[in-house]
């Protein structure tokens, strides 16, 4: 099995039955993964790992069994991926300038990271969306302005702001697969909760999703549910996005107490069919025995 203290990535059913993904896998000394996407062909996993001397850096593990690589070699903080639709590359966030911003590097890691988005301001969460027109971001680290915005590049390069009320903490941005609907994590009821807005035109409506505090959205690849963590559990809520947006039932499907959480950014992924997720067990929980 997993070496004790490690923290692992499984995979979870809707039920909740786990299996490890490479049992044993582990990248020498005590790592410790924090965030994750799995490529859009879903034979590969991008993976932040965490080492004992405390940087932070990205690996890119050929899925269930393959070799892992590493993808970022600079010290300091390489994390948060996403990868681009074409399963070619992987944004993420790095510090290896004046402060965080938005990196892109191919994932067979030929060439070298180019910065995508290079802010005044610090960079903690960045994404393109579906067709590629936008940029979705969120400024702002701990201690700081969390807000997110949305920039378009091109010749009509526009940057526009998502959720940015003042003293509001907005994180966690998350976009439909039709890129209709941007799904957020916002504290102006004074708790986090999960929002959704229409995209791009966000003034255009806000609904609240969750109700006994929310974090964590994730679409489902249908586009007709939504996945968040909800008191120490995973929910389901169906949407509806036609005539209107509507949320439908919403149901508990596993608990995630013996599952890494992270209330500012998303630590678990889903796979194309909506039944599977991978999620980052914690053997500090014996919740899952």
């Amino acid at each position: 099995g997993t070496a004790e203290g490690f923290l692992t990535p499984v995979w979870v059913e809707r039920d909740g039955t786990v299996r490890e993904i490479h049992p044993g896998w582990s990248v020498g000394g005590e790592p410790s993964f924090s965030s994750l996407a799995l490529s859009p062909g879903e034979d590969r996993l991008a993976v932040s790992i965490v080492d004992s001397e405390g940087r932070t850096d990205l690996w890119v593990k050929q899925l269930d069994r393959g070799p892992a690589s590493l993808l970022t070699f600079t010290d300091g903080l390489n994390r948060r991926p996403t990868w681009t639709r074409d399963g070619l590359s992987v944004t993420f966030i790095s510090n290896r300038g004046d402060n965080r911003d938005l990196y892109v590097k191919r994932a067979d890691g030929v060439g070298s990271a180019e910065v995508v988005l290079d802010l005044a301001v610090n960079v903690d969460e960045g994404f393109w969306s579906p067709d590629g027109d936008w940029l979705i971001y969120r400024a702002g680290t701990l201690g700081e302005e969390r807000d997110i915005f949305a920039w378009r590049p091109g010749p009509d390069s526009a940057t526009v702001p998502v959720a940015t009320a003042p003293g509001v903490d907005e994180v966690a941005p998350a976009l439909s697969p039709d890129g209709r609907w941007l799904a957020y994590v916002s504290d102006e009821t004074g708790r986090q909760e999960v929002w959704v807005r229409p995209f791009p035109d966000v003034e255009a409506g806000r609904w609240q999703i969750s109700a006994q505090g929310g974090t964590e959205p994730v679409w489902a690849h249908s586009g007709q549910e939504l996945f968040y963590k909800s008191q120490g559990s995973l929910m389901v809520v169906g949407v509806q996005t036609d005539p209107t947006f509507a949320t439908l039932e919403v149901r508990e499907l596993f608990s995630t107490l013996a599952y890494f959480a992270f209330a500012v950014h998303r630590s678990y992924d889903v796979t194309a069919g909506d039944q599977r997720f991978v999620m980052i067990r914690n053997p500090q929980v014996e919740a899952y025995e």
